[in-house]
């Protein structure tokens, strides 16, 4: 299995938990959201928003180029900036650049993220 299939599948199943999982617990890699002072039930509709995007991106996006989110530092930053994103606190062009700014290489899967997340 290349690394490629294997962060999609922790993506995916990291996505199945925290779906499931309602609110945060200690455990959940989103707890920054929560502790960052957002609304707990707006993070919940965020997690399935997110869950969703990960079906659609598995589903039709085939040549996705995933972010390689390997840490938990890099979890986090994930996390805020697409939560920032969906829920309106930054402009697509604002995340794209703070998402090259992190992941050069990555210019077509921040704008493709970026689209989606700001419907």
């Amino acid at each position: 299995m290349n690394i490629k299939m294997i962060l999609k599948a922790s993506f995916l199943i990291l996505g199945m938990a925290l779906l499931a999982s309602g609110c945060s617990t200690k455990e959940s890699k989103t707890d920054i959201l929560v502790e960052l002072g957002n609304d707990p039930e707006k993070v919940k509709v965020y997690r399935e928003d997110m869950q969703n995007l990960v079906k659609e991106i598995d589903k039709n996006q085939p040549n996705y180029k995933h972010l390689p989110l390997t840490e938990e530092a890099d979890f986090d930053w994930f996390y805020i900036e697409t939560y920032a994103l969906w829920d309106k606190n930054v402009t697509k062009d604002q995340f794209i650049q703070n998402g090259l700014q992190r992941y050069p290489a990555y210019r077509e899967s921040l704008e493709y993220l970026a689209e989606q997340l700001s419907k």
